[in-house]
């Protein structure tokens, strides 16, 4: 069974800590979008890519399955679960209680420099988005909404949650993939908006349009697989 981007090295440590690795990297590997939902993961094989003991990972994948980024098949398998569109609706609810912070009480003033790293963004995006690529438009996606987070409340606003941003980034896989062309383009409009709203420093403006676009966002929520 091929699995692109499964490969990863994982330094030795203590017994202790093996799971703690390899739930990080197994969690990265199920929550961006590279692999699918119903897509078996073969404990053997994950131990041979990662070099870690068979009984690590299976330890690692139950601890998933806890999370609801893995679920038991048929045969005691376990494969990648869907992102659910009432999970999916949680994280952007949650997602634009974070960002609707920023027009709060910023800790950290925008700025010229990160209006320029903000356009930036916003311009990756809507390139990732001229040419098709769903990994760019959710990686652009998530650095936008993480430099929210950073004016809310710091440099280290909310990163220490990395279930919510891991989260974050599977239903911004899903989202990017389900979303109708109109939907898309929108999304990043609305970036856009938000963006300089950030800039003019219109707390109320901003605010509402954060609101806006979590109202947007799930309406494409709609448009996933799984329930």
């Amino acid at each position: 069974m091929a699995m692109a981007g499964v490969r990863r090295n994982v330094p030795n440590a203590a017994s202790s800590g093996l799971q703690a690795q390899a739930y990080s990297v197994l969690l990265d590997v199920v929550s961006d979008g590279t692999l699918k939902a119903g897509r078996a993961l073969d404990v053997d094989l994950l131990a041979d890519r990662t070099g870690l003991p068979s009984s690590i990972i299976d330890a690692a994948l139950e601890r998933l399955a806890s999370h609801g980024f893995v679920e038991r098949a048929a045969g005691q398998r376990y494969v990648v679960a869907a992102c659910t569109r009432d999970e999916a609706r949680r994280v952007l609810v949650r997602q634009g209680d974070i960002d609707a912070a920023a027009f709060e009480d910023p800790v950290v003033p925008l700025g010229n420099d990160r209006r320029v790293i903000g356009l930036a963004i916003v311009a990756q995006g809507r390139e990732a988005l001229s040419v098709g690529s769903l990994p760019r438009l959710a990686e652009a996606d998530l650095a936008f909404h993480r430099m929210l987070a950073d004016v809310a409340a710091g440099p280290d606003a909310d990163r220490d949650d990395v279930e919510h941003w891991t989260r974050l980034r599977r239903v911004a896989s899903e989202w990017w993939a389900h979303a109708s062309a109109t939907q898309a383009a929108r999304a990043w409009e609305e970036h856009a908006a938000i963006l300089e709203a950030l800039s003019r420093g219109a707390t109320g403006d901003g605010a509402q349009l954060v609101r806006r676009h979590v109202v947007s966002s799930i309406e494409a929520v709609s448009r996933f697989d799984a329930t």
